[in-house]
């Protein structure tokens, strides 16, 4: 019965009639939460549904076309949607004031996972740079790709460019087997590292946050950096509006927003930090264009690499292992049948 007599759109006067009965609260006490930014006894889940009702423009002509911009009727007399907007009729942007509250209520959480996630890629892209293991691994690799594609047949090899060894190429180490099939050129490579040095065979050692920033999806880290940009944005508007008209609202919500301004200032450097990381990472080893996007293909592609490596090179040690158990078999078995001195 409560949306029979409504001037608002049946849906949206349904709509909000849900959420006022899960709130549980009435219209002038939700106005009062919303106008002066005191919303402790609301959750997070509230801030969302009370959100998803705010009124657009349309919303609020027709409720003050139909009430009057004076006093309204008691609130017992309208229907509870029109009593809420009623409410809100006294409150300078409304929707804009919801918004900062639950940003107060998410900002925090969502800051530090993006500033994390954009720490681990700049860390691990610094890594893949700077590690001298890594390029002289990769060195290794282009000498047996110069052997294998000359073939005997005279022809240069190829001279290293930057890492010398186009990433992509790196997974048809696996593809590559010996005549028995049983061994990859990943087990050559492995055990030709293996000879060479002992510290060489951990390389991965040298890229601690690999794994880490390969796991690290960033078209959604750049959805969810620029959505928190946003809304330090909107935020920085409607206090500067707030403060301006001497809201209770502003003084209430300033020192969130003050905070999130700085906040907003430091993701805004680590972006720019990450994407010259990214540009720098990608030129390294000779991706085009040198974007964040090819960027995180190269953390991808090494992380794989780095685990069919160590893989490989376990493989190489068990098989070492297992030709010693039986060569130590061997040997017993032939003094055992040996004459007595």
């Amino acid at each position: 019965d409560g949306v029979l007599n409504t001037v608002l759109p049946l849906r949206q006067a349904s709509n909000v009639m849900v959420v006022l009965g899960r709130l549980g609260r009435g219209p002038e006490e939700l106005r009062l939460a919303v106008a002066e930014g005191r919303d402790s006894g609301l959750s997070r889940e509230d801030l969302q549904a009370l959100s998803s009702v705010m009124p657009e423009p349309t919303d609020l002509d027709a409720v003050r076309a139909a009430y009057g911009s004076g006093a309204p009727p008691p609130a017992g007399q309208l229907p509870p949607a029109d009593a809420f907007y009623v409410e809100l009729l006294a409150v300078p942007r409304p929707g804009a004031k919801v918004e900062a509250l639950l940003l107060r209520r998410e900002f925090d959480d969502a800051h530090a996972a993006v500033m994390a996630q954009a720490a681990t890629l700049v860390s691990a892209m610094s890594e893949a740079r700077g590690s001298e293991q890594l390029g002289r691994i990769l060195e290794i690799i282009l000498a047996l790709g110069n052997i294998l594609n000359r073939g005997g047949s005279g022809e240069r090899p190829a001279k290293a460019s930057g890492h010398g060894h186009k990433l992509a190429s790196l997974a048809k180490l696996t593809d590559t087997r010996s005549a028995s099939k049983n061994t990859t050129l990943l087990h050559y490579l492995a055990k030709t590292v293996e000879g060479k040095s002992t510290e060489l065979l951990h390389f991965a050692g040298t890229l601690p946050n690999l794994a880490g920033g390969a796991k690290v999806v960033v078209p959604q880290l750049e959805r969810e950096a620029e959505e928190l940009e946003r809304g330090a944005a909107a935020l920085a508007e409607e206090m500067r509006l707030a403060r301006e008209a001497g809201e209770a609202f502003a003084g209430e919500v300033g020192p969130f927003a003050d905070g999130v301004a700085r906040r907003a200032a430091d993701l805004a450097s680590r972006r720019a930090q990450l994407a010259e990381e990214a540009k720098a990472l990608a030129e390294a080893f000779g991706e085009q264009p040198p974007t964040l996007a090819k960027a995180e293909e190269v953390l991808r592609l090494l992380q794989d690499f780095v685990t069919a490596f160590q893989r490989a090179a376990a493989d190489n040690a068990r098989s070492k292992a297992a030709k010693a158990q039986i060569a130590r078999a061997s040997s017993y078995a032939k003094r055992a049948a040996s004459p007595t001195q």
